[in-house]
């Protein structure tokens, strides 16, 4: 019988790879497939974590936004009394402060920017605020004036390393002359040096002298109308307009604006010996008119304003208005801007009025722009 030699007809698929050419080729396959599959996740990883650190910089800008002005800090360290132990600053236990929330406003009622143990928005549920922390106190004024932190941690549900979101703050505490600080009001660090933080909306005495801005013993629509002096018998009620930049898009809407140029003050008996810190001397800034505000013969020594009109004053202003804090019948009246008898941080005081037995002292707060 004739025998057939089938080794020859079996060495060979129809495809004309060996068997071992198959397997090297499946094992060349996978180790292509995992390699990828890894680049893939790697991939993955990186987009998620790039996804996770911009929502976190629209948080952190949404917050600056919220502590720019001061009054959302100091609402939201006095709203539940805060207070800390001063002597332990410096030391292995030093005082931290726990906040459950910031609003965007100092309100109640305002939207809440961050919130312990809630998401930092509802584009990132996936990242949740771990902490809001006020750390790193530190005195630097008069033992009532104090350098802080305000620190918010996170957690991340994929797992990823989130740094913390950190603001410097100023904190004003009171008494002076005890270790409990019970904390009064708070100012954000947060500012640009070019921009201004407040829309100026003038200023006017009570029955005496209308607000140059409105022709008017008024502030214009949409701002706030403050009482920072008066005392019966001594001195008439002066009132400043206000508005924070942060309440652009609030109701009622302003259509006034007015540019800031500095008071000329008069101190210690001498009318107009406060220079206008812009200028030097008694004079305003070039462009700027310069109008009376505050006098009364044998009563009230004057107070001239350096302001101009203006429909864009974030783009043309040279100063920074920032309150003002005095006295009403014989009591302090802190300045609203920063929660205390004081100016908000970045802000320069300087007094305008004071004459022993005439006039209470009176400050206004400036910062020169860039």
């Amino acid at each position: 019988m004739k025998c057939e030699n089938t080794t020859k007809k079996f060495k060979y698929w129809s495809n004309g790879m060996t068997l071992v050419e198959v397997m090297m080729a499946l094992a060349i396959a996978s180790i292509g497939l995992v390699a990828f599959m890894s680049m893939n996740k790697n991939q993955q990883k990186a987009t998620q974590e790039l996804i996770e650190k911009m929502a976190v910089l629209d948080f952190q800008s949404q917050l600056r936004t919220a502590l720019m002005d001061g009054t959302v800090c100091s609402y939201e360290v006095t709203v539940s009394p805060l207070t800390f132990d001063a002597s332990k600053i410096g030391t292995a236990t030093p005082p931290t402060l726990d906040l459950q929330r910031i609003h965007l406003r100092p309100n109640s009622n305002s939207p809440i920017v961050a919130e312990f143990g809630s998401a930092i928005s509802t584009n990132a549920r996936n990242i949740n605020v771990k902490s809001i922390k006020i750390n790193n106190i530190a005195g630097v004024k008069s033992g009532t004036i104090f350098s802080a932190k305000l620190q918010i941690d996170f957690n991340s549900s994929s797992g990823n390393l989130l740094k913390p979101v950190v603001f410097s703050i100023i904190l004003a505490t009171t008494p002076p002359n005890a270790d409990i600080k019970s904390i009064t009001g708070c100012s954000g660090n947060e500012s640009s040096t070019n921009r201004i933080l407040y829309y100026f909306g003038g200023m006017y005495t009570e029955t005496l002298f209308n607000n140059p801005v409105t022709s008017s013993k008024s502030c214009p629509v949409g701002y706030l109308d403050i009482k920072i002096n008066g005392t019966f018998n001594k001195d008439w009620p002066l009132h400043f307009c206000i508005r924070s930049v942060q309440d652009n898009n609030i109701p009622p809407f302003p259509t006034v604006f007015a540019d800031f140029g500095g008071i000329v003050g008069s101190i210690s008996g001498g009318a107009y010996n406060v220079s206008n810190p812009k200028t030097s001397n008694a004079n305003c800034p070039s462009g700027f008119t310069k109008t009376m505000i505050y006098h009364y013969s044998n009563v009230d020594w004057p107070l001239d304003l350096c302001w101009k009109q203006t429909t864009d004053p974030k783009g043309t202003s040279i100063m920074d208005f920032g309150g003002m804090y005095g006295y009403i019948e014989g009591s302090a009246v802190i300045n609203p801007l920063s929660g205390y008898f004081g100016c908000p941080y970045g802000f320069t005081s300087i007094k305008i009025l004071d004459h022993s037995t005439v006039d209470w002292p009176l400050y206004y707060c400036y910062r020169i722009l860039d």
